[in-house]
């Protein structure tokens, strides 16, 4: 039974269901997040204690609603209050889609996939931690590379906690990570400079010498330079962090390669744009380019970019 659940009210529009299965890439499992009979839920440690946070849709696209059951030890009221906070990030809940969508030009590809879209939110990681090692992670493989390593890291070095009967791992702490060291991240087919990253940058902010939270409060300008000061993290690193952990609204990693075949094929000839030219493309949408990417990724996947293709030939 649920220790505690709590209703939000997302601003309209928010459409869970696409949101959720955005966060999901299409799947029921994501590394420690787990989707199933339309419930987002994932395991979260809060002050050396493990919660199941189990997020429902409760109204409609105009009028949303959440429900967030929270299971586990009783919480107090801090830890519940962190709990649901990172259930309304991991759902996206926390967008305000309005500015984005009324800055849209009507003749702007762009605003036809909002159209499509509409109520996508910004789904975010729990802790920018996880989302640091998750772009790490991800650099210049493939997804379905990406998703195994993602599994095998939650299944290895994740804590382990049985709630309602049902076992759920974690993601794994930065001391766990720490503790692992590069070798035992080599075992489970991270590359030895990603495993060498990955755990010095666990190092760093297990023992208090990294404070990401901190960096995540700086300006984007500020906060890119302080990350791609660290090992291993380059400005397309650094600008997935602006999105998908910090919540900034104008970060654009102009160097993704499937940024550049979209960005191509909205606003080029077809053939994919260089990492200056889809920069300059990206202008029209400031200071919203962090919306603006996610709806290129979640059109990306639907296929709508490659039909805007086909249309004009």
């Amino acid at each position: 039974m649920p220790s505690a659940t709590r209703r939000a009210r997302p601003t309209p529009p928010y459409d869970f269901r696409l949101t959720a299965d955005y966060a999901m890439y299409g799947g029921e499992r994501h590394g420690a997040d787990a989707l199933r009979d339309g419930v987002l839920s994932r395991a979260l440690e809060v002050d050396g204690e493990t919660f199941l946070a189990s997020i429902r849709s409760a109204g409609g696209v105009e009028e949303p609603a959440l429900d967030v059951a929270i299971s586990g030890a009783d919480p107090g009221a801090d830890a519940a209050d962190r709990v649901f906070d990172a259930a309304l990030r991991l759902a996206g809940a926390r967008t305000d889609l309005r500015p984005f969508y009324a800055a849209l030009e009507p003749d702007d590809p762009m605003a036809g996939f909002a159209r499509r879209l509409r109520g996508l939110g910004l789904p975010q990681t729990p802790t920018p931690f996880e989302g640091l090692v998750l772009a790490i992670l991800g650099q210049q493989i493939s997804n379905s590379v990406a998703r195994m390593l993602r599994d095998l890291l939650v299944d290895t070095f994740g804590a382990a906690a049985e709630i309602g009967g049902e076992t759920r791992k974690t993601f794994p702490s930065p001391s766990a990570l720490a503790s692992a060291g590069a070798d035992a991240l080599r075992a489970v087919k991270f590359s030895a400079r990603k495993a060498e990253y990955i755990c010095d940058i666990a190092a760093q902010v297990a023992d208090g010498r990294l404070d990401l939270d901190a960096i995540g409060a700086l300006p984007s300008a500020d906060a890119v330079e302080r990350l791609t000061a660290l090992r291993g993290v380059g400005p397309w690193t650094a600008h997935w962090l602006l999105i998908r952990s910090y919540g900034h609204e104008d970060g654009f990693p102009a160097g993704d390669l499937a940024v550049q075949r979209s960005m191509g094929i909205l606003y080029g000839d077809g053939s994919r744009m260089s990492e200056s030219e889809a920069l300059a493309a990206s202008e029209r949408w400031k200071p919203h380019r962090s919306l603006a990417t996610t709806y290129l990724f979640a059109a990306a996947r639907r296929g709508l970019a490659a039909k805007r293709l086909q249309g004009a030939r």
